[in-house]
């Protein structure tokens, strides 16, 4: 089985996932929030993956495929109440 870097094994399947399409998107929220953005995300089965980065200051960072960008953008918006206005601080690609 000839494998390159965009793909993995997963219990003898094949499980291509191109990185070329997996972004990240790092943005300050209100600390407070990070738990509950956590929670939220996580409803979306895997979809978003969250990473906290420093929770005293509401910095994290969601890996999330290209195509669910905008999805994320208008979750984010919806939740502004809570998270209080996000601010991105960086956005980019895995590879």
């Amino acid at each position: 089985m000839n494998l390159n870097k965009k793909q993995h094994i997963f219990n003898g399947h094949d499980l291509v996932r191109s990185h070329e399409d997996l972004h990240v998107l790092r943005l300050r929220i209100r600390p407070q929030a990070v738990y509950f953005l956590r929670f939220i995300l996580e409803a979306y089965d895997n979809l978003y993956i969250m990473t906290t980065i420093d929770r005293d200051c509401g910095l994290v960072e969601i890996r999330h495929v290209t195509d669910s960008e905008k999805d994320l953008q208008d979750i984010l918006k919806e939740l502004t109440e809570i998270t209080g206005d996000y601010q991105i601080i960086t956005r980019y690609d895995t590879l």
